[in-house]
C-alpha cells in the first residue's frame, strides 16, 4: 500500500517594484495619484495625514496602511517635525491572492500601532531593517539621500520572503478587523471601471466650478451622465456631485491654511464667480468666514 500526499504546483511571481525608507520634512506633500500595483506603508516616527479616495486618516508612529491598486491616495505632513516611514510597492500574479487583496475593504486597510505590536509585523520590520542597515550607515547624507541597496542572491531570496510574510500578516490582521465590523458586500470593480472613475475624479478636480461639469465630463469619457455617475459611485462610494463638494471644501481649507493667497485669488482659483459667492459658500460649509478661518500670521 502506498500513500502519497502532495501539494498542487505553485507557479506565481511577486514583483517588488520599490521598497524605500523615507524621511520627509514638514510641509511634505504627495499629490493625489493612483497606480495599478499594491502598496504597504509603515510609519517609523512622526505623524502625517493620508487620504484614500478622499477619506482622511491620521497615520502615526507604529501604524501600518495597505493601499489597494486603483485607489487614489495622497499624503501631507501638516506637523512641524519630520516623518520617517517605509513604503513597499508590489504586485503578484497569483489570481487567488490578487482577488483576496482586492476584496479587502478600505475600512480594514489601516492597522493601528496597538494591533500591529501584538502581531508578527515588528519581527518582519526588523528583518527589513537589517537588509537596509549597511546602506543607511555607509551612505553619504546630503539634503536628499537616495541609496540603492544591492543584495546577493541569498539575501535577495530572504528579503523577498520577508515581504511575502508582511503581506500575509497584513491580510490576516485585516481579516480579523473585518470580523469585528459590520458585514460589507463589496461589488466587484473592473480595471476599466477603476480607470474611468479615476479619470472622472481628475477631471472634476481640474474645473470644480464649471457649469454643467458632470455632463461635460460624461461626453469626454464617452458615457451618458447616468453611466458616469453609476461607475463613479461604484468605485468611490459617493456620487460625483458629493465628491466635488468635498474636494472644493478641502481645497479651500488647504489654500487658506497653507498659502498667503488672498481670498480673492483663492475664490478665482477655485472657479467661483465672485469673492462674495466664495465667502458665502465657505461660511455655509464651515460656519466661519474665510478671513476668520486662516492663521493670523503670514506663512513663509
Amino acid at each position: 500500500m502506498k500513500i502519497q500526499v502532495g501539494f498542487a504546483d505553485i507557479m506565481n511571481t511577486i514583483f517588488i517594484h520599490k521598497v524605500s525608507f523615507n524621511v520627509v520634512e514638514p510641509g511634505y506633500r504627495l499629490d493625489s495619484r493612483y497606480h495599478k500595483i499594491f502598496e504597504i506603508l509603515y510609519c517609523y516616527d512622526g505623524k502625517m495625514l493620508q487620504w484614500l479616495n478622499e477619506k482622511e486618516m491620521s497615520f502615526g508612529t507604529g501604524d501600518w496602511l495597505f493601499i489597494s491598486s486603483g485607489v487614489r491616495h495622497r499624503t501631507f505632513n501638516a506637523t512641524k517635525s519630520p516623518v520617517s516611514f517605509l513604503a513597499i510597492h508590489f504586485d503578484i500574479d497569483d489570481p487567488g491572492i490578487r482577488k483576496l487583496l482586492k476584496s479587502l475593504h478600505m475600512s480594514q486597510s489601516f492597522i493601528p500601532r496597538r494591533i500591529a505590536e501584538q502581531s508578527l509585523l515588528p519581527r518582519h520590520i526588523q528583518s527589513i531593517e537589517s537588509h537596509m542597515q549597511s546602506s543607511l550607515i555607509s551612505g553619504k547624507y546630503t539634503d536628499t539621500l537616495e541609496e540603492q541597496v544591492h543584495m546577493a542572491p541569498l539575501q535577495s531570496l530572504a528579503f523577498q520572503t520577508t515581504i511575502l510574510l508582511i503581506i500575509q500578516e497584513m491580510i490576516r490582521l485585516q481579516q480579523e478587523l473585518a470580523l469585528s465590523m459590520p458585514v460589507i458586500h463589496p461589488r466587484t470593480v473592473s480595471s476599466i471601471e477603476l480607470d474611468i472613475a479615476n479619470q472622472i475624479a481628475a477631471l472634476l478636480e481640474q474645473s470644480p466650478n464649471e457649469p454643467f461639469l458632470i455632463q461635460t465630463i460624461a461626453r469626454m469619457v464617452n458615457l451618458s451622465r447616468s453611466q458616469c455617475t453609476k461607475i463613479f459611485t461604484k468605485v468611490y462610494g459617493i456620487p460625483p456631485r458629493k465628491y466635488l463638494s468635498s474636494f472644493i471644501i478641502k481645497k479651500s481649507r488647504e489654500l487658506l491654511l497653507q498659502t498667503n493667497l488672498s481670498i480673492e485669488e483663492i475664490s478665482h482659483q477655485l472657479g467661483f464667480s465672485s469673492t462674495q459667492h466664495f465667502s458665502k459658500q465657505f461660511r455655509r460649509w464651515t460656519g466661519f468666514p474665510p478671513g476668520k478661518f486662516r492663521p493670523k500670521h503670514d506663512l513663509q
